[in-house]
C-alpha cells in the first residue's frame, strides 16, 4: 500500500499535464474542461482511472499525514533498509514475474500470483537504486525476465552485473 500510495498521488498530481489536448484526436468545443474530462474519461482505462482515484485519496489534504506522509514514513525504512541490504552484496537478482502473464476480465486485482515478484519491482521503484530488467530464459513460448537491483549511484555495478549474465546465456546457448 505504501507503493500505491505514494507512486498514485505522484501521477495524481501529474495528472493536470495528461490533459489529452497535446496528444490524440477529438473534436475541441467551447468548454474545455468538458473537453478534458471526456478526454479522461473515453480514454483512460479502467486501471489508469482507479490508480488515479487512490492517488487523489492519498494526496487528499485531509488524507495526507493518515496516508500520504506515513507511506513516505516507510518508504523512508525500505530506502534504509535497502543500503544495509547493499552493504553486503553488490546487486540484487529477482523474478519479474510469477509466469508467463494472465489476461483479466476486470482490474480488480485478485490474484496473489505476481504479487511477489512484482514488490521486487516496487522496492526499486520506491528506493530510486537502478535497476535493470532483461530476458532470461523462454518457458511455455513466454520470455521470462530477470531484475538486476543496485544501490543508489551503483549503476555501473547493474550493468556490469547484467552483461556478465548476459554472457552466461549466450555462452549456454551457443552450445
Amino acid at each position: 500500500p505504501a507503493y500505491q500510495s505514494i507512486a498514485f498521488a505522484e501521477g495524481f498530481s501529474q495528472l493536470s499535464s495528461i490533459n489529452g489536448l497535446a496528444f490524440g484526436a477529438f473534436d475541441i468545443s467551447k468548454d474545455i474542461e468538458k473537453d478534458i474530462m471526456q478526454k479522461r474519461t473515453k480514454h483512460f482505462a479502467t486501471l489508469v482511472k482507479e490508480r488515479i482515484a487512490i492517488g487523489s485519496v492519498s494526496i487528499a489534504e485531509k488524507n495526507q499525514e493518515k496516508i500520504f506522509l506515513q507511506a513516505k514514513k516507510i518508504r523512508r525504512i525500505i530506502i534504509n533498509k535497502m543500503h544495509e541490504i547493499f552493504k553486503k552484496c553488490d546487486v540484487i537478482l529477482s523474478p519479474t514475474g510469477g509466469g508467463p502473464p494472465e489476461i483479466k476480465k476486470s482490474s480488480i486485482h485478485t490474484s496473489t500470483k505476481h504479487e511477489i515478484p512484482a514488490n521486487y519491482l516496487q522496492i526499486t521503484n520506491m528506493t530510486g537504486g537502478p535497476s535493470l530488467v532483461m530476458p532470461f530464459t523462454i518457458a511455455k513460448d513466454q520470455t521470462i525476465c530477470i531484475e538486476i537491483a543496485g544501490d543508489i549511484f551503483q549503476d555501473q555495478k547493474v550493468l556490469n552485473f547484467s552483461l556478465a549474465i548476459e554472457n552466461l546465456i549466450k555462452g549456454e546457448n551457443s552450445e
